[in-house]
């Protein structure tokens, strides 16, 4: 296939999976913003940080039981064979079923230990089954969703997603199970969580009926290894990643209580709306950057992700300029007044985002091009940092100390991993604001002139 052709065939699928991808996380962003929104007003400062923990445990747990089950299929699928495909896709979700049982027994069985002592949240002790049940589902309804998206399927990918982020269908449940359940005057900490069980469960199953008939075939021991080599490193860097942007809520929970920690999650809930551009990318170039990588074709991978990068950067900034000017009176306004005390918190949160758009998708591309270790290392020293910088912080600046020290680390962390980018691939991942690069890109992604420029 020539270059043109290539360019042609990666603009075809980055503008389709793009449409999807951009409805859908628009979609999906908006409904987990009202429902954060809603929730924040209906509970108490308590129970809505209560809840906060809870997303948060349950979030992390999933992405360990997972064991890297999802990063692994959209690794692999895109340049497997169809019968490869097939092998990769079941034994994926083999692998997700069993570690998300074990994740949620390790849930239901550990959280009066950790609830009742370190932190003082007994509502989550107190429904430590709910949460492994959750727990469970959430890690199927995510291995599901990246298989999908493995396929280039965007809009099952889209609409099934879940795990870190609330996905159209499970956010749309979610949503109207809130608003029946409060109509009927039964809204507490506990109906909250059985509201998300419900969405999350629904989802799976939705899912796995959709995508049964593509996954049977025969079975392969030597594929199935394969799976397994690059599923841990893969599962261990999205846990770091991950572990980084919640950690901060678990020192302000133990430092300051349950009520602070209701104030950051309002702030942090403000704040990732501006990588809702970046998510959008994430949601489509995993699988391209996987092939491009593989055939080597290095100039035309910093095409495509410097391009998307730059993209995502002019609305990343627009938004960050109206939360850091309306900070305090969004807050109010939006959640209600006692959370307007979460201003300093959100601006320091917003400037963190912003750098993390700039990166590009640097964290996604490593993943996809053999830089599993790298990311471990990067992701477990950021962890490190967060936990002992915003520990020192908190105690002497509370929930506001540990806003600081979270910007401060996610800054570092996306300028290692674009460095990594450039000095083992030759090229860089950031937004670019050359005349020159943004013509080449133009040429190489709109539609219509590649023809032009033969």
């Amino acid at each position: 296939m020539s270059d043109t052709s290539r360019q042609q065939m990666i603009a075809r699928r980055l503008l389709g999976g793009g449409l999807f991808a951009f409805w859908g996380r628009v979609f999906s962003s908006l409904i987990a913003f009202v429902i954060g929104i809603i929730l924040a007003r209906l509970l108490s400062p308590e129970s809505f940080g209560s809840y906060s923990l809870a997303l948060s445990v349950v979030t992390l747990m999933a992405l360990i039981g997972g064991l890297g089950a999802d990063q692994a299929v959209v690794r692999l699928i895109p340049s497997a064979s169809d019968a490869a495909k097939i092998v990769f896709a079941r034994t994926g979700l083999v692998i997700a079923s069993i570690g998300g049982l074990l994740a949620g027994i390790v849930i239901w069985l550990g959280a009066a230990t950790l609830f009742q002592g370190p932190i003082d949240a007994p509502l989550l002790a107190e429904n430590a089954f709910l949460l492994g049940l959750w727990c469970l589902f959430l890690v199927l309804q995510r291995q599901l969703s990246e298989t999908f998206r493995a396929n280039h399927n965007i809009r099952n990918a889209e609409l099934f997603a879940g795990m870190g982020r609330t996905g159209v269908l499970s956010g749309s449940l979610f949503l109207l199970a809130v608003l029946v359940t409060n109509s009927l005057g039964m809204m507490n900490y506990r109906v909250a969580v059985l509201c998300a069980l419900f969405s999350v469960a629904a989802t799976a199953i939705a899912a796995f009926v959709f995508l049964l008939n593509s996954i049977r075939g025969k079975f392969s021991l030597a594929l199935n290894k394969s799976i397994f080599s690059i599923a841990i490193p893969l599962g261990f860097s999205a846990l770091m990643i991950t572990m980084r942007g919640q950690v901060d809520l678990w020192l302000v929970a133990g430092i300051s209580g349950t009520s602070d920690t209701a104030l950051y999650t309002a702030a942090w809930r403000l704040a990732v709306l501006v990588l809702m551009p970046t998510w959008i990318v994430n949601a489509v170039v995993p699988p391209m950057i996987a092939e491009l990588f593989k055939s080597r074709e290095i100039p035309l991978m910093e095409s495509l992700v410097r391009s998307v990068a730059t993209v995502a950067c002019i609305p990343a900034f627009l938004l960050c300029l109206v939360l850091i000017l309306g900070a305090e009176p969004l807050l109010q306004l939006l959640y209600g007044e006692f959370y307007g005390d979460a201003s300093t918190m959100l601006i320091f949160l917003v400037i963190a985002q912003f750098a993390a758009v700039l990166s590009g998708p640097a964290a996604v591309g490593m993943a996809m091009t053999g830089g599993e270790r790298a990311l471990v290392g990067i992701s477990t020293l950021a962890v490190l940092f967060a936990l002992v910088a915003g520990y020192f912080a908190g105690m002497a600046y509370g929930a506001n100390g540990v806003a600081a020290s979270s910007a401060a680390t996610l800054i570092l962390q996306s300028s290692a991993m674009a460095c990594w980018f450039r000095m083992h691939l030759g090229i860089w991942p950031i937004a670019t604001l050359s005349p020159r690069r943004l013509m080449v890109l133009g040429r190489h992604y709109l539609p219509g002139t590649q023809q032009r420029d033969m």
